[in-house]
């Protein structure tokens, strides 16, 4: 909430006095930090006496979208099939209302054995609908590790034209 606030005072014309004395009421009730509707009466008098009233009304208003900010990395990369994935969340500040919650939603279920990107959305509103810039979390769901080759028997040996043995081993088919 801003610290100060500023009203436009009442004036007020007279047809006899060019003296006229306004008064008000209700401006000490106006508080700046809680929202609400103030009312400050205003009352014009003459030097006859006669008196005018109206009343203007302070609205003091939450106008300030929460801010969200990410727990963890924004961009996370998963080893397809052998990682695995938490959600680390997020915090909220408001500043009016203490009690405002994250919600999390999914483009899909991260499935960390399917390759993919997925994104979490962080959103959320106070009580008077102000709401955050959304804030997002990138999950690239990766394969980068070759397939590994076994191979079941003895080395082969082969005979060659020439009379001469070629030993192929693990060493020949991984070239």
């Amino acid at each position: 909430m801003e610290d100060t606030f500023t009203f436009e005072w009442a004036t007020a014309t007279d047809d006899c006095d060019g003296d006229v004395t306004i008064t008000q009421s209700g401006k000490a009730d106006v508080d700046v930090d809680t929202v609400g509707d103030y009312e400050i009466e205003f009352t014009a008098t003459d030097e006859s006496g006669n008196t005018d009233t109206c009343t203007q009304t302070i609205i003091v208003e939450d106008t300030t979208a929460p801010v969200i900010t990410l727990k963890g990395d924004e961009y996370i990369t998963i080893e397809a099939c052998s990682g695995s994935y938490t959600e680390h969340g997020a915090t909220v500040t408001d500043n009016y209302d203490d009690d405002v919650s994250v919600t999390i939603s999914y483009s899909a279920t991260i499935d960390v054995d399917e390759v993919g990107e997925y994104i979490v959305t962080y959103s959320c509103c106070d009580v008077y609908d102000n709401c955050a810039t959304d804030m997002y979390r990138y999950v690239d769901v990766e394969d980068t590790t070759s397939p590994v080759i076994t191979l079941y028997g003895d080395d082969l040996v082969m005979k060659q034209a020439g009379g001469y043995e070629k030993v192929m081993n693990d060493s020949f088919f991984n070239q």
